[in-house]
């Protein structure tokens, strides 16, 4: 069921992300909350999960704070968010990949979750733009080995909490991506 509430999240986190575009690419921002929330809901989470899915980025990319969002929508999604949102003051990627990580193994099953659906939403991206030629790993500065050791590192720590169709489809979005040149 979209609830009224859903809507109030999807043109909210449309008009946070209103003025930015997914890396390398001319698509609206706003695409990837919406894959999001539609992974969540085919994997069969509840409102409040849908919902922080949707606005997942909006701490981490926008002006908008964790306060903000618990106004709006709650303290519940407001928890469920800031488990995703990597802190953006740490300079270094490494350490700031590093923290997120302790904060998800830390985290509720519900916010692995929201992990794991924004990590398939954005390999699924990744395989689109191999499969088109573009040079996704030039584009996140990294390469292919240290992007699927990241990623793997990511997945075994959501699989701790995580057990249903999200963990089946990104151990084959991985698979599928190593299969790439």
């Amino acid at each position: 069921m979209f609830s009224q509430k859903m809507m109030e999240a999807l043109e909210f986190s449309s008009f946070a992300h209103k003025d930015q575009q997914r890396k390398g690419a001319q698509i609206p921002y706003i695409s990837h909350p919406f894959g999001v929330a539609l992974l969540l809901q085919q994997a069969g989470y509840g409102e409040n999960v849908i919902i922080a899915g949707i606005l997942h980025d909006i701490v981490e990319d926008t002006e908008y704070t964790s306060e903000d969002i618990a106004l709006k929508f709650g303290s519940e999604i407001a928890i469920l968010v800031a488990g995703v949102t990597e802190d953006k003051t740490i300079i270094s990627p490494t350490e700031r990949h590093q923290k997120y990580l302790d904060t998800i193994k830390n985290s509720s099953a519900e916010v692995n979750a929201i992990s794991a659906a924004d990590m398939l939403y954005n390999r699924l991206s990744t395989i689109k733009d191999l499969k088109n030629g573009v040079n996704i790993y030039e584009i996140l500065k990294t390469n292919k080995e240290e992007y699927l050791k990241i990623g793997y590192k990511r997945l075994a720590i959501i699989k701790e909490k995580v057990n249903n169709s999200l963990i089946s489809d990104l151990e084959e979005v991985f698979e599928e991506i190593k299969s790439f040149v």
